[in-house]
């Protein structure tokens, strides 16, 4: 009866295959399909609602998000959390949801990247230099950029970085990641 499991499998990798390659409006498509056979399940919908979330769609992340039980325990759901409370700019909700995030997991770098990010957008740079900070110890490669949305969190880090440096009262100068090398 439905759609069977194997089909739905398949169609639940490809949807997280496309959000991982940020082919995003793609990955909507998928995970609306998997929504309209009435087979979401709660890992679809925070994936889906991230999704949602990265083609600036708002509105439909809260509402896909809305089902998913508050006591779901996982790092996506508590990241997805984060993301959708600085959108709404609450930031208590968004620093709960980052704390949760970072205790579900033992390689916190992403977390607290994201964490550093929400802070900047709230003015709060001294928090946000201490989250990129805690984001390098755990993963000194973190800011190493791959590609363009790498190196638009890449300049997030490096503008820490140069700002804690003049709140330090260091002559503080740019060098291209060839020269440093």
């Amino acid at each position: 009866e439905g759609t069977p499991r194997v089909i739905l499998q398949y169609l639940r990798g490809y949807a997280l295959a496309l959000y991982r390659a940020r082919r995003n409006a793609e990955a909507r498509l998928v995970f609306r399909d998997i929504e309209n056979r009435g087979a979401l399940q709660t890992s679809d919908r925070v994936e889906y609602a991230h999704v949602l979330a990265r083609l600036d769609r708002w509105d439909e992340a809260e509402a896909v998000a809305r089902p998913i039980p508050r006591d779901y325990a996982s790092v996506r759901w508590a990241q997805l959390r984060g993301v959708l409370a600085d959108h709404r700019g609450d930031w208590a909700a968004a620093d709960a949801a980052y704390a949760e995030a970072r205790e579900l997991t033992v390689q916190p770098a992403p977390v607290y990247n994201n964490w550093g990010v929400s802070k900047m957008a709230r003015g709060d740079l001294p928090g946000a230099e201490s989250s990129f900070e805690q984001a390098l110890i755990y993963d000194p490669d973190l800011f190493n950029a791959k590609n363009a949305r790498s190196s638009l969190v890449l300049g997030h880090a490096r503008g820490a970085a140069m700002l804690a440096g003049a709140r330090a009262g260091l002559a503080v100068h740019e060098y291209a990641p060839a020269e440093v090398k």
